[in-house]
């Protein structure tokens, strides 16, 4: 067998040495770097798994916030439309107030003006009986053409035009 192994060009001695120096390099390899190697990705995977972990969570918890900001601005915009609902029914009662405050300040100014119309059309009816009276009076005398007692006349003419029904008043 030896000599097959010579005529294939492989030394045994040569081998055994080398599967000898592999062993020994393996044994050292494994005492001291395999086991460090292994630990090393060992922690690696152990922290990948972690932050697989975390980022799972952040995850969980970035959803359940998008979803309490989603409920809290449909509440936020509820409650603006809301108030803005209350502004413009205040504002609907403010203007009806105002109107109706309107309406009762015109009707008494109405009042106010038909009331002061009435009594300028008494002083004017007045004026206008006393001025009959002066000038009944005066074409009486000038009819009669002497000068009669002013008082007496007067209160004579006050009385026909008293008893005259007031055609001009309704």
């Amino acid at each position: 067998m030896e000599n097959l192994l010579q005529s294939l060009g492989i030394d045994p001695k040569a081998i055994i040495a080398q599967i000898l120096a592999f062993l020994i390099v393996f044994w050292v390899l494994k005492r001291f770097a395999f086991g460090k190697v292994g630990m090393l990705i060992e922690n690696r995977r152990r922290e990948m798994e972690q932050r697989d972990r975390r980022l799972s969570k952040g995850q969980a918890e970035i959803e359940r916030l998008e979803i309490e900001l989603g409920n809290r601005l449909r509440e936020i915009e509820s409650e603006a439309q809301s108030r803005l609902r209350e502004a413009v029914d205040s504002a609907n009662e403010e203007r009806e107030k105002i109107l109706s405050q309107s309406r009762q300040d015109a009707a008494r100014e109405l009042e106010t003006a038909r009331t002061e119309i009435k009594r300028e059309k008494e002083v004017a009816i007045q004026e206008l009986r006393s001025q009959m009276v002066e000038l009944s009076i005066e074409a009486a005398g000038k009819v009669l053409d002497e000068n009669l007692d002013n008082a007496r006349n007067r209160k004579l003419v006050d009385e026909f035009i008293d008893s005259i029904p007031d055609r001009g008043q309704n």
